[in-house]
């Protein structure tokens, strides 16, 4: 909740329900089409991150210092697996989650997917 307040001091959004995925930040609970999603803590932030501000990319940076890493140096190589295990997760809503080359991350709406 601390972090999510520091990102976000305006809003108060507690939770996501867009293109099938549910995210709901008092439970920690995920599911995407219904069927539950076990994310670590990292990933549960870095997925509400995005989802939270669908088609805005997000660079590797920004989700890094938005996300706990309680004050410690982190690789931004780390992202990407992170980003890799929540596509996996998702299965076939993998896509909605986009490469921005050279920046990072963007949640795609649903309805802007080919």
């Amino acid at each position: 909740h601390a972090v999510l307040r520091r990102v976000r001091p305006h809003a108060s959004l507690d939770s996501v329900d867009i293109g099938g995925l549910k995210l709901d930040v008092g439970s920690r609970s995920a599911s995407f089409k219904g069927k539950p999603l076990r994310l670590q803590p990292k990933e549960f932030e870095i997925l509400f991150l995005l989802a939270s501000e669908p088609g805005r990319a997000h660079t590797r940076g920004w989700l890094i210092d938005n996300t706990s890493s309680y004050g410690m140096p982190v690789n931004t190589r780390s992202l990407d697996t992170h980003i890799k295990n929540i596509r996996r997760k998702l299965g076939t809503g993998a896509c909605l989650i986009e490469t921005v080359p050279k920046v990072g991350y963007r949640f795609v709406r649903p309805h802007e997917r080919l």
